[in-house]
């Protein structure tokens, strides 16, 4: 196989997936492997169980190094979280009703309840249910016992605000969470 234009640089080669086939294929591979929670958090803990107990050293790993891909919306209060968070609610509803539109402003959280009937919510607030929402001692302690109970290395976020600035702080916010655990 010829990847151009990218044939001949050394581009660290990941398994990325979202179920536990894909878990399978890393550890058989040796790879590192990256889990797709931010959209699909069902066989998680599954897949990193499976990774670490097939995982075959090779020449790019000598142990398993796991990957987490989370929904992250860090703000200066859980409730300015929860309002910024309605934005991304309101995105899962539409792929999990196969109605989907652009990212929409953030609304009153207390409005979450008109949007979507009670297996709706089930399961939108299931394929959210690894995302950090809150102020940074909240994201802190959340993102600590996340980290304990799956024993990934890394994580990687993605951020569904609407207001760019908003969003660009809730980077920084983070970032300064990952940098005190450091």
């Amino acid at each position: 196989m010829r990847a151009l234009p990218g044939e001949g640089v050394t581009v660290p080669i990941w398994v990325l997936g979202s179920s536990t086939d894909s878990a399978y294929l890393a550890a058989q591979m040796g790879l590192p492997y990256a889990f797709a929670a931010h959209f699909a958090p069902t066989h998680m803990m599954q897949a990193f169980a499976i990774y670490k107990e097939y995982f075959r050293p090779s020449d790019v790993l000598d142990k398993p190094y796991a990957m987490a891909c989370v929904n992250v919306i860090a703000a200066d209060s859980n409730e300015e979280a929860a309002f910024l968070s309605t934005s991304m609610y309101k995105m899962f509803l539409g792929i999990f009703t196969n109605s989907r539109e652009p990212l929409m402003p953030p609304f009153d959280p207390a409005g979450l309840s008109d949007l979507w009937t009670p297996e709706q919510e089930y399961g939108v607030k299931h394929m959210l249910s690894h995302a950090f929402i809150g102020d940074k001692n909240r994201i802190e302690k959340d993102l600590k016992t996340f980290v304990e109970n799956t024993g990934i290395q890394e994580i990687m976020t993605i951020t569904q605000i609407f207001d760019q600035s908003k969003k660009e702080h809730s980077f920084k916010l983070f970032t300064e969470i990952m940098k005190g655990n450091n």
